[in-house]
């Protein structure tokens, strides 16, 4: 019992700084929640309804009546960073076309003697009808899940799905921190995704159809979404409880499938992300919260994650490329035009120096489009510039009203936004990795010491992070992936995350290129590998939705 009350102390920490309490919106009351119950997310009673213990890493069990699919024989596609990922041999959501994601609650067992202190750690009505909404909701202040999708692809994702009974694991709290210390989160979630399958997709009661959720028929759901009732990490800013198996349960992962797995992705989160909106309180607008949810989808498609992962030890300094001003860094704002390209929603239009006669070359491009500058055009993998036009509505509006997490909030004025890509590819024998130039070929195959053949694997040479993720296979690059160039001439790759960005880093009317805050940066500029762009821009107008450049080369 010791160990009991030492593990909901610790949680109970959460409830000292206001977190859980803030987090009930609507007037729900965590604190008389049911014990030994599973709460249906369709009705607003609870049904007692205890798991079997006889396996607590496997067993499980759900109840209610759970809403259909709001597409039936869902048609998904892959893009380009689909197929660079399942090379690595990570399976993920398709991010084109019509694809199911399936959110489920899942709870620790609460057994008869459950205290009150361990109740307020189960799910109510409230909570997962807010979920509910923070992925489905239509006309929410912040966008769904599904509504940010549908107006970030232009279209060409359509986001539907369900939101699950609740799943009850056997396991409580405290055997699965047992677990977790034992065989390692890993392994943990990995029963969880089992015993959730089993419980939904399998035997006479089986609750979906896995052609509801397999959009690509590969024989595998798309993406499950596992919400939890717990507090998560990242609403004390990331900070430990100070025991690391809590700490394990309290964070959020994406995976990807493996092997004979029966999952392309899944997510493990917290319910409470759709309430940080209300933890903060200085924040305008109201109701179910979707900024973390966009941004693990984002990562079950495949996105890199744009934030600084490792740090460096030696600076004790962490890097902000794109000064946290991206749904995929600092959660805020619409997706940038890389992370477009990548899911195949928006091709640019390329212009390199042979493009360009000497009186330039004018063009207008609309919001959501964008242009890439290079020296040569290398489709989606190489070195190049990306501008887009920035305003402050749409997806950006909510966020450009309000700081969110880290204190960050978007752009408050129109302009063009400029980022600078690396995205070189190497390709991968084993645990060997070599540079690589030009599209994947994913059909090529070498041959194993035992004279059967394997298909080569592809990832991109660099990150945003300080260490390479592929370091330990000899991939050493520091350049990040993908940063925001500032027209003061400040590039961010080199620059501490504490510094921010505003209204005066976008290109406005009359900023070009060359004419930087810092003399000569960007008159001669030159990419990582030492080529030079070859090109600058000046920007003419912006109207409306609209901006006008002129490309002249250098």
């Amino acid at each position: 019992m010791t160990k009991k009350k030492s593990a909901f102390g610790i949680l109970s920490l959460f409830l000292g700084f206001g977190l859980l309490t803030s987090c009930q919106g609507g007037g729900s009351d965590s604190t008389t929640g049911p014990s030994s119950t599973t709460t249906p997310p369709n009705s607003s009673e609870t049904t007692s309804n205890p798991s079997s213990t006889t396996n607590p890493s496997t067993s499980g069990s759900s109840t209610s009546s759970p809403q259909d699919p709001s597409i039936k024989d869902p048609k998904g596609q892959l893009s380009d960073i689909n197929k660079l990922r399942a090379s690595q041999g990570q399976s993920g959501m398709p991010s084109l076309g019509q694809v199911n994601v399936l959110v489920v609650p899942v709870q620790f067992h609460l057994g008869a003697d459950a205290t009150e202190e361990e109740s307020q750690f189960a799910f109510t009505k409230d909570i997962t009808d807010n979920v509910r909404s923070s992925f489905f909701g239509e006309a929410n202040a912040i966008p769904s899940v599904k509504a940010f999708y549908e107006e970030s692809s232009n279209g060409k994702l359509t986001i539907g799905g369900a939101m699950a009974p609740v799943v009850e694991l056997s396991d409580t709290l405290e055997e699965a921190m047992t677990i977790v210390s034992s065989q390692g989160a890993g392994t943990y979630f990995g029963s969880i995704v089992d015993t959730v399958y089993s419980t939904l997709f399998e035997g006479e009661d089986k609750v979906y159809d896995l052609s509801d959720f397999d959009s690509d028929d590969d024989g595998r759901v798309d993406s499950l979404v596992l919400v939890n009732p717990l507090p998560t990490l990242i609403l004390l800013g990331g900070n430990s409880t100070g025991d690391e198996n809590i700490d394990a349960l309290l964070s959020d992962v994406v995976a990807f499938g493996t092997g004979e797995s029966h999952i392309d992705s899944f997510a493990w989160t917290s319910a409470f992300c759709a309430e940080y909106n209300n933890y903060m309180q200085t924040y305008s607008a109201s109701g179910p919260d979707s900024h973390f949810y966009v941004n693990i989808i984002g990562s079950m498609m495949g996105l890199d994650t744009y934030y600084d992962l490792t740090g460096n030890s030696t600076t004790n300094t962490y890097r902000a490329p794109l000064a946290m001003l991206d749904r995929m860094d600092g959660y805020i704002g619409d997706h940038n035009p890389f992370s477009k390209y990548q899911l195949g929603w928006a091709e640019p239009t390329y212009i390199t120096p042979n493009d360009v006669g000497e009186d330039g070359k004018t063009i207008t491009i609309s919001k959501g489009e964008s242009i890439a500058l290079s020296y040569e055009n290398q489709g989606l993998y190489g070195e190049y510039l990306l501008l887009d036009l920035y305003t402050p509505e749409g997806l950006n509006a909510v966020d450009a009203e309000n700081a969110y997490v880290y204190g960050r909030r978007e752009f408050t004025t129109s302009g063009v936004r400029v980022y600078e890509v690396n995205s070189s590819l190497v390709r991968g024998r084993g645990n060997q990795y070599v540079p690589y130039d030009g599209e994947p070929d994913y059909d090529a195959t070498y041959t194993l010491s035992d004279g059967t053949k394997a298909k080569y694997s592809y990832a991109y040479a660099h990150s945003n992070s300080s260490i390479n993720p592929l370091s330990e296979y000899g991939v050493i690059d520091p350049e990040p992936l993908v940063s925001l160039l500032s027209s003061t001439g400040m590039n961010r790759h080199i620059v501490d995350f504490n510094n921010e960005l505003g209204n005066d880093d976008l290109f406005v009317e009359g900023s070009s290129f060359s004419d930087s805050g810092i003399p000569g940066f960007y008159q001669d500029f030159r990419f990582d590998s030492g080529k030079e762009l070859g090109l600058t821009f000046s920007v003419d107008k912006i109207e409306g939705e609209q901006v006008t450049l002129t490309i002249r080369r250098a």
